[in-house]
């Protein structure tokens, strides 16, 4: 009995902390959105050679869009779609994923952001599955 109870509780531990991410998926350069326990704490950081990330925005990401200079994202903090956070990342600033992080935005300032400089819009809608690759109606993200 006692060999039993030892083999349960070492099995819970190894399925416990397998180390891998619900989710993981590749935007620009080194950047990924990425979930390390549930899907609702989907960021963007920059992966480094260990695979774990760093810097960037946290969750809840609900909308990116990218070019080779910015990536942009539309936040929901705490999975909670009453408050909307925007923010972009600048690729050319040096350590990006922590110095060339702005935000959190008001719509305004964002839009303003896309206006004046290469900001992208917000193109790519996260749906619930945490997919980008999904095809569905844009206009509720898109200014």
């Amino acid at each position: 009995m006692k060999r039993i109870w030892i083999c349960l509780g070492l099995l819970s531990v190894v399925l416990s902390g397998c180390g891998y991410p619900v989710r993981r998926e590749k935007l620009i350069d080194k950047y990924v959105l990425f979930a390390p326990d549930e899907p609702h704490d989907l960021s963007i950081c920059r992966e480094i050679a260990s695979g774990s990330c760093v810097g960037g925005i946290e969750g809840t990401i609900a909308a990116v869009g990218m070019n080779k200079h910015y990536i942009s994202a539309l936040q929901h903090p705490h999975n909670n779609p009453a408050i909307s956070n925007y923010w972009y990342i600048d690729l050319t600033v040096a350590d990006s994923e922590f110095k060339g992080v702005t935000g959190p935005l008001t719509k305004e300032a964002f839009e303003t952001a896309t206006h004046t400089s290469d900001v992208p819009l917000l193109t790519l809608p996260v749906d619930k599955t945490y997919s980008l690759h999904r095809k569905y109606k844009l206009s509720n993200y898109l200014f």
